[in-house]
C-alpha cells in the first residue's frame, strides 16, 4: 500500500512486487527441483550401496531447511487476490457452517440478543 496516497500500490510498485513474486516462484521451484532429484539419488545410493540409513540424515536437515524455505515464499507471493480466492473457499467449505449458526440463533446469549431486537 503506498503511505503517500493510502490508495494501493502504483504502478510502479505493482510491477516491482510482481517482479519479486516471480524470481520467489523461480527459485522456489528450482529448489524443488533440487531437493527431490538429490534425495532420491541419495536413497538410491543408500539402498545399493550403503549400510544403514545414512542418506536419512541430510533428507531430515534438507527438509527443514526447505519448510523454512516454502514458508518464505508463501510469505512473499501472498496478495489480495489469494486471501480473496481462500476466503471465498473457505467460506464454501464451511461443512459445519449450520451447526455454527444454529449456535448462534439458540446458543448462549440467544435469548438475550432476542429481546434486544424486540425492544428496537
Amino acid at each position: 500500500m503506498s503511505a503517500a496516497s493510502g490508495a494501493g500500490p502504483s504502478g510502479g510498485e505493482s510491477s516491482e512486487i510482481a517482479d519479486r513474486s516471480a524470481r520467489a516462484r523461480t527459485v522456489y521451484r528450482w529448489h524443488v527441483a533440487l531437493f527431490i532429484g538429490i534425495n532420491v539419488a541419495l536413497q538410491l545410493l543408500n539402498c545399493f550401496f550403503g549400510s544403514g540409513w545414512w542418506a536419512f540424515w541430510p533428507l531430515a536437515a534438507w527438509g527443514v531447511v526447505f519448510l523454512i524455505h516454502f514458508m518464505r515464499y508463501k510469505a512473499a507471493t501472498v496478495d489480495e487476490s489469494w486471501v480473496d480466492e481462500r476466503t471465498a473457499e473457505l467460506r464454501i467449505k464451511s461443512y459445519d457452517r449450520d451447526h455454527i449458526e444454529n449456535i448462534a440463533a439458540h446458543g448462549p446469549g440467544a435469548a438475550a440478543r432476542e429481546s434486544d431486537v424486540r425492544k428496537k
